[in-house]
């Protein structure tokens, strides 16, 4: 009876042990199912996005740049916020720069604002075929053409180059 008793209690052991081995491992197959289904969100989302830079130009002001970016993508994009744009000069003494993106109207120096929005449907959302205008301000040593960058929340990019205001001022921004 005994030994009947202690094989009673291993088996149960086992069974207990196996059960719980299920149990993680299905738990774990569950969440990595989770994570290849968000992976493959994603990944749609970044194949359905494209921008374009129409257009670039500085203003009176040397150190005013206004750009235009059109969604010529099948995604919205909606969060300005986390949108880079990267102002690299081609010469002079300026060094490169990654503006931060400003709420107000008026952006400072480092900064970029939302100016407008062409046929805006939803409001504060740039959707496929509208046109986004960008209202900037460098911060220049000196007056320099360059190469303007813009990327969206999900990577997607798009280069341009923008002229220089041809200014003769030695510290425009000063």
């Amino acid at each position: 009876m005994a030994s009947s008793l202690a094989g009673l209690l291993i088996m149960s052991l086992f069974f207990t042990g196996a059960l719980i081995m299920f149990r993680v491992s299905l738990f774990g197959n569950v969440l990595i199912n989770a994570a290849m289904k968000e992976s493959v969100e994603l990944s749609g989302d970044r194949a359905r996005t494209a921008i374009k830079i129409p257009s670039s130009s500085i203003g009176d002001d040397p150190c005013d740049l206004t750009i235009t970016i059109a969604n010529t993508g099948t995604t919205a994009i909606s969060d300005f916020s986390k949108m880079d744009i990267i102002i690299q000069f081609i010469r002079g003494s300026n060094t490169p720069d990654n503006l931060t993106f400003s709420e107000g109207d008026s952006p400072n120096e480092g900064e970029w604002s939302v100016y407008s929005i062409s046929g805006q449907v939803e409001p504060g959302i740039l959707n496929p075929g509208e046109t986004l205008t960008i209202d900037a301000k460098l911060d220049l040593d000196e007056p320099s053409s360059g190469v303007l960058t813009v990327g969206t929340p999900n990577g997607i990019t798009d280069t341009r180059l923008f002229p220089s205001s041809g200014s003769t001022t030695t510290a425009p921004c000063v």
